[in-house]
Protein backbone atom coordinates (compact mmCIF):
# COMPACT_ATOMS: atom_id res chain seq x y z
CA UNK A 1 0.00 0.00 0.00
CA UNK A 2 2.73 2.52 0.96
CA UNK A 3 4.70 1.82 -2.54
CA UNK A 4 2.64 4.62 -4.38
CA UNK A 5 2.76 7.05 -1.77
CA UNK A 6 6.48 7.00 -2.07
CA UNK A 7 7.02 6.50 -5.54
CA UNK A 8 4.94 9.55 -6.01
CA UNK A 9 6.64 11.52 -2.96
CA UNK A 10 9.94 10.91 -4.90
CA UNK A 11 8.53 11.62 -7.90
CA UNK A 12 7.66 15.55 -6.35
CA UNK A 13 10.96 15.52 -4.74
CA UNK A 14 12.68 15.52 -8.55
CA UNK A 15 9.97 17.73 -9.56
CA UNK A 16 10.71 19.92 -6.96
CA UNK A 17 14.44 20.36 -7.91
CA UNK A 18 13.23 21.20 -11.61
CA UNK A 19 11.36 23.85 -10.93
CA UNK A 20 11.93 26.51 -13.39
CA UNK A 21 13.74 24.60 -15.17
CA UNK A 22 12.39 25.22 -19.37
CA UNK A 23 12.64 22.17 -21.38
CA UNK A 24 11.93 22.02 -25.33
CA UNK A 25 11.64 18.91 -27.80
CA UNK A 26 11.02 19.69 -31.52
CA UNK A 27 10.01 16.65 -33.25
CA UNK A 28 11.81 16.01 -36.37
CA UNK A 29 10.61 17.10 -39.73
CA UNK A 30 9.12 14.35 -42.34
CA UNK A 31 9.06 16.61 -45.31
CA UNK A 32 9.52 20.13 -45.95
CA UNK A 33 5.75 20.98 -45.90
CA UNK A 34 4.65 19.59 -42.84
CA UNK A 35 4.26 21.44 -39.60
CA UNK A 36 6.84 21.19 -37.36
CA UNK A 37 6.01 20.25 -33.82
CA UNK A 38 7.13 21.66 -30.92
CA UNK A 39 6.85 21.17 -27.04
CA UNK A 40 7.94 23.49 -24.00
CA UNK A 41 7.37 22.60 -20.74
CA UNK A 42 8.05 23.87 -17.07
CA UNK A 43 7.44 23.00 -13.55
CA UNK A 44 6.41 26.12 -11.22
CA UNK A 45 6.16 26.51 -7.47
CA UNK A 46 2.18 27.90 -8.00
CA UNK A 47 -1.16 26.89 -8.27
CA UNK A 48 -2.54 25.60 -11.17
CA UNK A 49 -5.33 27.98 -10.87
CA UNK A 50 -3.17 31.05 -11.10
CA UNK A 51 -0.95 30.05 -13.46
CA UNK A 52 -3.58 29.74 -15.99
CA UNK A 53 -5.12 32.97 -14.68
CA UNK A 54 -1.72 34.71 -15.53
CA UNK A 55 -1.90 33.19 -18.54
CA UNK A 56 -5.12 34.51 -19.59
CA UNK A 57 -3.73 37.73 -18.80
CA UNK A 58 -0.16 37.56 -20.23
CA UNK A 59 -1.98 36.88 -23.45
CA UNK A 60 -4.54 39.07 -23.94
CA UNK A 61 -1.90 42.06 -22.89
CA UNK A 62 -0.14 41.08 -26.29
CA UNK A 63 -1.86 42.28 -29.62
CA UNK A 64 -0.70 40.20 -31.61
CA UNK A 65 -1.93 36.62 -29.93
CA UNK A 66 -5.46 35.76 -29.87
CA UNK A 67 -7.07 33.38 -27.61
CA UNK A 68 -8.98 30.69 -29.80
CA UNK A 69 -10.47 29.26 -26.79
CA UNK A 70 -10.58 28.99 -23.25
CA UNK A 71 -11.64 25.75 -20.99
CA UNK A 72 -11.63 26.86 -17.34
CA UNK A 73 -11.97 23.44 -16.13
CA UNK A 74 -9.34 21.28 -17.88
CA UNK A 75 -7.11 24.38 -17.64
CA UNK A 76 -6.18 24.77 -21.30
CA UNK A 77 -6.02 27.31 -23.74
CA UNK A 78 -6.05 26.87 -27.53
CA UNK A 79 -4.08 30.04 -28.91
CA UNK A 80 -2.85 31.35 -32.35
CA UNK A 81 -0.52 34.17 -33.94
CA UNK A 82 -0.58 34.23 -37.76
CA UNK A 83 -0.37 31.11 -39.34
CA UNK A 84 0.80 29.48 -35.91
CA UNK A 85 -1.08 27.62 -33.27
CA UNK A 86 -0.40 26.15 -29.77
CA UNK A 87 -1.98 24.85 -26.87
CA UNK A 88 -1.07 25.61 -23.44
CA UNK A 89 -2.25 23.20 -20.45
CA UNK A 90 -1.89 23.40 -16.73
CA UNK A 91 -1.62 20.46 -14.86
CA UNK A 92 -1.66 20.81 -11.04
CA UNK A 93 1.43 18.43 -9.50
CA UNK A 94 0.04 19.20 -5.25
CA UNK A 95 -1.43 22.43 -4.13
CA UNK A 96 0.96 24.85 -4.76
CA UNK A 97 3.04 23.32 -7.54
CA UNK A 98 2.18 23.03 -11.39
CA UNK A 99 3.28 22.09 -14.99
CA UNK A 100 2.86 24.45 -17.57
CA UNK A 101 2.93 21.94 -21.10
CA UNK A 102 2.82 24.37 -24.85
CA UNK A 103 2.46 21.97 -27.69
CA UNK A 104 2.49 24.17 -30.88
CA UNK A 105 3.53 24.06 -34.56
CA UNK A 106 5.20 26.12 -36.73
CA UNK A 107 5.51 26.14 -40.78
CA UNK A 108 8.65 25.87 -42.82
CA UNK A 109 10.54 28.80 -42.85
CA UNK A 110 9.21 30.49 -40.29
CA UNK A 111 11.05 31.70 -37.10
CA UNK A 112 10.92 28.86 -34.96
CA UNK A 113 7.95 28.71 -32.59
CA UNK A 114 9.90 27.31 -30.25
CA UNK A 115 11.83 30.99 -29.24
CA UNK A 116 8.32 32.37 -28.96
CA UNK A 117 6.42 29.65 -26.87
CA UNK A 118 10.47 30.25 -24.45
CA UNK A 119 9.75 33.89 -25.03
CA UNK A 120 6.42 33.69 -23.76
CA UNK A 121 6.78 31.08 -21.01
CA UNK A 122 9.23 33.86 -19.71
CA UNK A 123 7.23 36.33 -19.42
CA UNK A 124 4.53 34.08 -17.84
CA UNK A 125 7.36 33.44 -15.14
CA UNK A 126 8.19 37.17 -14.70
CA UNK A 127 4.66 37.86 -14.36
CA UNK A 128 4.34 35.17 -11.78
CA UNK A 129 7.35 36.72 -9.85
CA UNK A 130 9.34 33.39 -10.48
CA UNK A 131 13.15 32.51 -12.55
CA UNK A 132 12.78 30.37 -14.93
CA UNK A 133 15.76 29.40 -17.16
CA UNK A 134 15.82 27.33 -19.77
CA UNK A 135 17.93 23.90 -19.73
CA UNK A 136 21.03 23.31 -21.58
Amino acid sequence: MLVPEIAFAQWIFVAIHAIGRIEQVTQNQSSPDKPLAKVVTVILDAPAQRVFDVAINTIQKNQNVNIVNSDQQKLTLNISQCAQAATLAIKPLKDDTSQLIIVGSTVSGRTPQTTQIVDGVMRLCNELGKHCKLAS
